[in-house]
């Protein structure tokens, strides 16, 4: 690209994004900063701001704070977590006026060693002005890397068109060794390319028309237009692959990606095109206006439109897995059709548009944990819970938890369960996948008519306190334990399973002996075999969902502890 697309996107930034960055703060940071300097780090931040807010969504003002360039930063330009979307964002940026910018391999190298001290929570690797601003997040970068469903994006900003392929192979060669098995962090290339296809998009506003066909259409028209019937699959592919943004720019999310929900509906397209009408629950289109062919005039079995500035508000899950699907076997897609709402803007109400995109947005959605709420068994303890003047809570519902010695909740049944088995994989796929368990093969195992409430009680209890002791703990203790705390109740569990299968315990006394004498010894063991046996390249986040390492670190441990594994086996999942 040319001098003349940088001038323009220069142009765009000084306007729109410079008023976003903290002057001051560069000023007080380099005392004598010559003019031509301060303008650089403008446009490089800006630039920064601007690359940020097309890839998350978010407004400048929700950006600013993100920065962190300029103070010995490590390696890293921006921190950002995003709760919507539950990604945490971690920027490098280049910008020069020569639109010939890139990144060299010392540059390379100090990112992506500030990425594994960040990922570590190692804050003693930055300066203290970068932690003053880091403190401010800290919370948010904890809450983000302990959490099971974390979506990393690792982002390299720049005014050039293309990183080289050396660069690329450096950046490649590490994610993978971070992600490991599972796939938590992924990279993005945010270019001049992708810039100037972005201000391009602001600037002008394109709208996205077009022409389809409706088959066994309906409408209705009062108080406000809209048509309904359905629509081939293989037509919406098409749409999403030709607009794979504006598409869903008014949508509360786009497409989040082939998680374990989408999947399904992937293999539904694939596997029964012919059902698959019948087993989704559609898409819903707005438009600022409907233009209707006369084609076809007077029937209702297939009809020709016009829509005028289309966008999805709901279905975004729907229409990114019928894209994918199309991408495998595009001719099973084209035998599939779907229900789509198509809803006018004409004659509605100002702010019509965002009313109508949260309400449809914001509809609660079955999973396969709500319909465990109607198995004989969790019904059966439910019952002998009440009896007992306890809750046992399996229903989701919108009152916030209280675990206390009166309520005791589904989710942390089965987590304890799981931790209890002989099976190290229960209690792996309690932190890879919770919702495996909820598979029959794995679920009555756990949920049996031999379940008693009284073991149940004293192994949640148990739980409950190995996540309070393991919160307790120093930053990079707490880092560690916090995704190793299925295996480490599974070790806890297993050196008490006798004594925890007694109905007449005192669990209160149990805890005050025997576990508070096992958990400090536990932790402290698996904090020594993962330091000594992970390398850098390897993060607990990834480490503690892998079935072998996690059978690795606790023969490791059971080593230490003087005992013998007996139970250790190969994974079916190694």
């Amino acid at each position: 690209m040319s001098i003349l697309h940088i001038s323009r996107l220069k142009t765009l930034l000084e306007n729109q994004v410079f008023q976003y960055i903290d002057i001051e703060e560069i000023k007080v940071e380099k005392a004598k900063i010559s003019d031509e300097e301060l303008e650089n780090i403008k446009l490089t931040q800006s630039y920064l701001l601007f690359a940020l807010k097309n890839i998350t969504g978010l407004d400048f003002s929700d950006l600013s704070n993100c920065i962190v360039d300029n103070f010995k930063d490590n390696g890293l330009d921006a921190i950002l977590y995003s709760h919507n979307s539950n990604t945490l964002y971690i920027c490098q940026s280049k910008f020069n006026k020569k639109g010939n910018c890139s990144f060299d391999k010392g540059e390379t190298f100090k990112f992506l060693e500030g990425i594994n001290d960040l990922l570590s929570l190692n804050f003693s690797k930055f300066n203290s002005k970068i932690n003053s601003k880091i403190n401010s997040i800290k919370k948010d970068i904890e809450f983000a890397i302990n959490s099971p469903n974390i979506k990393i994006e690792v982002i390299l900003v720049h005014s050039g068109n293309k990183l080289s392929d050396e660069i690329g192979k450096l950046i490649k060669d590490k994610i993978e060794a971070l992600n490991d098995t599972d796939e938590v962090i992924f990279f993005e290339e945010y270019n001049l390319v992708k810039a100037y296809n972005n201000l391009k998009e602001a600037v002008n506003g394109e709208p996205i028309n077009v022409d389809i066909d409706l088959f066994n259409w309906g409408i209705n028209e009062e108080p406000f237009k809209a048509y309904y019937g359905m629509i081939n699959c293989g037509s919406i592919a098409e749409l999403a692959e030709n607009n794979p943004k504006r598409l869903f720019s008014k949508n509360l999310r786009s497409f989040i990606g082939v998680n374990s929900i989408n999947y399904e509906i992937v293999k539904s397209i694939i596997n029964t095109p012919e059902h698959f009408f019948y087993l989704n629950n559609g898409i819903v289109l707005l438009c600022k206006e409907i233009k209707k062919s006369p084609y076809n005039s007077g029937k209702r079995d297939i009809g020709k439109f016009q829509l005028i500035d289309v966008s999805i508000i709901n279905g975004a899950q729907t229409v990114g897995s019928i894209k994918h699907a199309f991408s495998k076997q595009p001719d099973k897609v084209n035998n599939a059709n779907v229900f789509v709402k198509i809803i006018s803007l004409e004659n509605t109400p100002k702010d019509f548009d965002k009313h109508i995109t949260i309400t449809s947005n914001t509809q609660n959605r079955i999973e396969k944990r709500d319909f465990i709420s109607l198995d004989d068994q969790q019904n059966r303890l439910i019952n002998e819970f009440y009896l007992g003047n306890l809750n046992y809570h399996v229903k989701r519902d919108d009152l916030n938890e209280t675990k206390d010695d009166n309520n005791y909740y589904f989710e942390e049944a089965t987590i304890s369960l799981a931790g209890f088995q002989d099976n190290l994989d229960f209690s792996t796929y309690a932190k890879r996948e919770i919702g495996k368990l909820w598979e029959d093969e794995y679920y009555n195992v756990l949920f049996n008519s031999r379940l008693n409430i009284t073991f149940l009680v004293n192994i949640i209890k148990v739980y409950r306190e190995i996540d309070k002791y393991i919160k307790s703990l120093g930053d990079s203790d707490r880092y560690i334990c916090s995704h190793g705390i299925y295996l480490i109740s599974n070790l806890i569990y297993n050196n008490h399973k006798s004594i925890l299968q007694n109905p007449n315990i005192d669990i209160n006394n149990f805890i005050k002996s025997e576990f508070k004498e096992d958990i400090f010894r536990i932790c402290h063991r698996i904090v020594h075999v993962y330091n000594s046996k992970f390398t850098q390249n390897k993060i607990p986040l990834s480490v503690f969902k892998n079935f072998k390492f996690c059978r690795e670190i606790k023969d490791n441990v059971l080593e230490l502890e003087g005992k013998i594994n007996e139970n250790s086996q190969p994974s079916l999942f190694d």
